[in-house]
């Protein structure tokens, strides 16, 4: 500042003014100061004649268990502020009942931390134990992107530590669940050496995806199908009733008792050569054979091939099933040449190109029930057949035993690539010298969900046959540039149209306290809008 332009009375006066321009400041820094206390105290009165503070303890508490409930209703998300966190921070009342209710800290969800908060959610994990008050309890961890070039890397240590003080509660666990994209390299020594000799009394879920195989490819036994051995925990056998395994899971040894499985899921591990071995098709029999098995789901070739048994198979409590992302009809082969499933109500086959390699003859057996008399619901999303004039004989067998679902769901995604041949080609196909079509898909069907883009044309002539002459509702996606819909007036009178955002099974496992409908979590609802590349799946 040029001082020297002023007078000296000037200068007098400038250094008066900002001398008088702190001490007001530092008076309304005091006010405002003041002003939060008066707030504060206002607020805190305010509050005691609010509904929610006149409430008694014991309804505050029972609401404040409603929520944290509905708040980790999804088996695999997890809110941005922990509700039971919010509950904590809202007032001092609040605070205490919710650090009293042992149960709001039973779940710990540590979903793809970031690398710097890894010490941080360490000591959040030993709060939850603390506050959770030995209560059974739910830890889940899933690590993406995390950057650990060598094994004396910090943050790698904090993974292993959070492991160890996790498996050190592994008497109170009721549901584990450690996923990871491949990033993680200490699982073998520092989670499954430990599992070997663990007693997990109380656990009903379990799921392990390391998304990286245990040893170097060449080291894998070439073809050599895996058998299940029940390689971990001790005696007393855990209640397992939820169990999730990717296939890199599955040949390091995370195998449990399963002696009383409900839900099996099986998915597809690292993209690697197709020469890694598979579970055995003899241990995969033996699974459905299961007293209390409800649901499967199985993504990618995770089973292998081979000669089916050589008699039926009996899954009288098998409810849903899911099979896809693989080219290979062999599970599929199995499903409907040698299982009988009275109780099945779904069937859903997705992302698959059926035929592209001929399926072996098969020497068929009668069965004491060739249909699945309870069945409700097929779902076929995005399947492609072989482009040869007839179908093969496992996608006909798939046909023949689905007559009674009530309802079919046809899916493609608008980004679909044609490259072989579509269900509607199929099933436009007539007999020589009839108007009588070949392909009758689920003809006692009366409500079907079409989700097919304007990549092909609507096929008004097959609502209009007697395709489905029990057909009341036709549901459909919204509209939009790529899925209009068809004219009503050229349609049945009896076919309703309706607007629809749920294609075929929307949450997995189905009526589950372990389903979930999180499209990141799950693959089968996250290609209804993502281009499946077939090639990977060959």
């Amino acid at each position: 500042m040029a001082l020297y332009k002023l007078s000296q009375a000037e200068r007098d006066t400038l250094h008066r003014l900002a001398e008088k321009e702190q001490t007001l400041q530092a008076q309304i820094n005091g006010l405002e100061g003041q002003l939060v206390n008066v707030r504060l105290q206002l607020a805190a009165l305010r509050n005691k004649t609010s509904p929610a503070f006149l409430a008694p303890v014991e309804v505050l508490a029972m609401i404040f268990k409603l929520v944290h409930a509905l708040g980790y209703e999804d088996g695999h998300a997890c809110p941005r502020v922990p509700v039971e966190v919010a509950i904590s921070g809202v007032c001092e009342k609040w605070r205490t009942i919710a650090l009293s209710i042992s149960s709001l800290w039973t779940v710990f969800r540590c979903l793809r931390p970031q690398q710097r908060n890894l010490l941080f959610e360490h000591e959040r994990l030993l709060t939850y134990l603390e506050r959770s008050g030995g209560r059974p309890i739910e830890i889940s961890f899933e690590f993406h992107d995390m950057k650990m070039p060598s094994s004396g890397n910090s943050d790698d240590q904090r993974v292993d530590e959070m492991l160890k003080t996790a498996l050190g509660q592994s008497h109170r666990w009721r549901r584990f669940v450690l996923a990871s994209d491949g990033s993680i390299e200490s699982f073998q020594t520092n989670l499954l050496s430990p599992l070997r000799t663990k007693a997990a009394p109380k656990l009903e879920s379990l799921e392990i995806r390391t998304g990286k195989y245990h040893t170097d490819f060449n080291q894998l036994q070439v073809w050599n199908a895996v058998d299940w051995s029940n390689q971990i925990f001790s005696e007393p056998v855990p209640p397992l009733q939820y169990l999730r395994l990717d296939h890199s899971a599955l040949l390091a040894g995370f195998q449990p008792h399963l002696n009383n499985l409900v839900h099996l899921l099986l998915e597809s591990g690292p993209a690697t050569d197709d020469e890694i071995p598979p579970l055995s098709l003899t241990a995969f029999v033996d699974i459905l054979g299961l007293p209390s098995l409800e649901t499967i789901s199985v993504r990618g070739s995770v089973v292998e091939g081979g000669p089916l048994p050589a008699s039926q198979i009996k899954a009288d409590r098998l409810k849903h099933f899911r099979f896809g992302m693989s080219h290979s009809t062999n599970l599929l082969c199995l499903l409907v040449y040698r299982v009988v499933a009275p109780k099945l109500e779904t069937l859903t086959v997705g992302y698959s190109w059926l035929g592209i390699f001929p399926s072996p003859a098969i020497a068929d057996i009668e069965l004491s029930d060739n249909s699945f008399p309870s069945l409700q619901s097929l779902n076929f999303l995005e399947v492609t057949l072989n482009s040869s004039n007839t179908p093969d004989h496992v996608f006909l067998r798939l046909i023949e035993r689905t007559q009674k679902a009530k309802k079919l769901t046809i899916s493609y995604n608008p980004h679909y690539q044609l490259q072989g041949g579509d269900l509607l080609s199929y099933m436009k196909q007539c007999s020589p010298n009839s108007t009588q079509y070949l392909f009758r898909i689920c003809p006692e069907a009366e409500v079907i969900t079409w989700r097919v883009p304007l990549l092909f044309s609507f096929p008004y002539e097959l609502f209009r046959s007697d395709s489905w002459p029990n057909l009341s509702k036709l549901l459909l996606p919204p509209p939009s540039s790529d899925y209009t819909w068809p004219t009503a007036e050229l349609l049945p009178a009896r076919v309703k149209l309706e607007e629809t955002g749920n294609i075929g099974v929307v949450s997995w496992p189905p009526d589950s306290k372990w389903a979930s409908s999180d499209r990141e979590d799950d693959a089968f609802i996250r290609q209804l809008e993502e281009v499946v590349d077939y090639a990977s799946y060959v």
